[in-house]
């Protein structure tokens, strides 16, 4: 799965770091976390038409963030393995 790979969580941590100070300023989504963590932003899950990914209802991720991840999940659920 393209979304377990070190690349895909490689690239994440990027848009991560990148919004860093957005993270750092939002409380984490889950209550017994420190952090604000991308991961707990999104989900990726498997339909008959292949790999969706759906941002979770709670999250108050940015337009800007969101279509980044977005971009990022279509580069790879794009490539011919």
């Amino acid at each position: 799965m393209p979304f377990t790979s070190q690349e895909f969580k490689f690239r994440l941590g990027e848009i991560a770091k990148k919004h860093q100070e957005w993270f750092s300023r939002h409380p984490p989504l889950i209550s017994d976390s420190a952090v604000n963590s991308i991961h707990d932003h999104y989900y990726v899950y498997m339909t008959i038409s292949g790999y969706q990914l759906r941002f979770n209802a709670s999250s108050d991720l940015p337009v800007e963030i969101r279509n980044e991840i977005r971009d990022l999940f279509e580069e790879f659920n794009n490539k011919k393995t």
